[in-house]
């Protein structure tokens, strides 16, 4: 399976969670109302082992990466923490998604799934 196949099933599975959202009428509901509200961080500089353990003991796959004044930088996720942990020192700091894609809290459900 090639990236483009990849790309097409991703948008196929997540256009249907958006039909399923619709159906349930939940798709109009605010982001906020499925966000936790004391989601675990990481902060940017953290080494890769430490990474790993914070999203372990929260039990989450991916969290948010913050910066020294807590300004949300970007995300960094289990695949992303094992591929670095194959390919680096794990006392390196972490790399992460800074490119990621930013939400508001009010943003409807319907918007985030595509």
């Amino acid at each position: 399976m090639g990236a483009k196949d990849l790309k097409k099933d991703v948008h196929d599975e997540l256009k249907g969670l958006q039909n399923v959202a619709e159906k349930a009428r939940v798709s109009d509901a605010p982001v906020y109302s499925f966000m936790s509200k004391n989601p675990v961080v990481i902060n940017e500089g953290t080494k890769i082992h430490s990474a790993i353990q914070a999203l372990a003991n929260h039990k989450v796959g991916a969290a948010p990466v913050v910066n020294k004044q807590n300004k949300m930088v970007g995300m960094v996720s289990e695949h992303d923490l094992l591929i670095q942990t194959a390919t680096r020192d794990v006392t390196s700091p972490i790399t992460y998604t800074k490119d990621a894609h930013f939400v508001t809290p009010e943003t409807p459900l319907k918007d985030v799934l595509l």
